[in-house]
């Protein structure tokens, strides 16, 4: 399963990898994305749409089962409903994805108190690992919604029609926005070294 893990990370790295080139080499809607954006923007969607459907496959437990389908749901509704804004209707703006992050939030807690309140305790197996990882979604989570209310300051209601600006790009107005990005990115990578550390233990048993 570890091999399995790290063969959808490689090939999430190198998706990303050919929408950050292809992505500031011509002009595509959503505009052009720096290189610390581009990395949030793939380490976000692995942790979204790729890890919880690893995790429900991985896991044996019933209930593990039950909250990481939720989480599935929940993204990937999220995902077509994003994608028809920004593509299809071409209206999409920050603040329906601030809203959509707060209601993550809020459906990822209650997940994880009812995995306390079932089991009393984290020494049943592995759900120090599903604590981590539920966890782990709050924090990116919430900052992603700090990064789309600074980004909104920024863009206005520029994020509508064939012009839209998605993203960060180079340019001198997103230092800022670039500069945390490129911190946290560090950040939230050891949390991810932290959660495979936990999952190579994990498999072990």
């Amino acid at each position: 399963m570890v091999i399995i893990f790290f063969a959808l990370l490689i090939i999430t790295a190198l998706i990303t990898a050919y929408y950050y080139f292809n992505q500031n080499k011509q002009k595509s809607i959503g505009g052009k994305i720096s290189s610390a954006k581009a990395f949030w923007l793939g380490y976000a969607l692995f942790n979204y749409f790729v890890l919880p459907v690893f995790l429900f496959f991985f896991f044996e437990h019933s209930l593990f089962n039950q909250v990481l389908w939720l989480i599935i749901c929940l993204f990937y509704f999220r995902m077509l409903f994003q994608s028809y804004l920004m593509f299809i209707s071409k209206n999409w703006i920050p603040n329906y994805g601030m809203f959509y992050n707060i209601l993550s939030i809020l459906v990822i807690s209650y997940a994880l108190i009812k995995l306390y309140i079932t089991f009393g305790t984290f020494a049943q197996p592995g759900l120090l690992l599903l604590s981590f990882f539920l966890c782990k979604l709050i924090l990116i989570l919430f900052t992603d919604t700090v990064y789309a209310n600074k980004f909104k300051l920024l863009v206005g209601n520029h994020t509508k029609g064939n012009d839209a600006v998605w993203y960060a790009s180079e340019e001198k107005k997103f230092k800022n926005i670039n500069k945390a990005t490129f911190r946290n990115n560090f950040f939230f990578s050891l949390l991810s070294i932290s959660q495979i550390i936990l999952m190579f233990f994990y498999d072990q048993h």
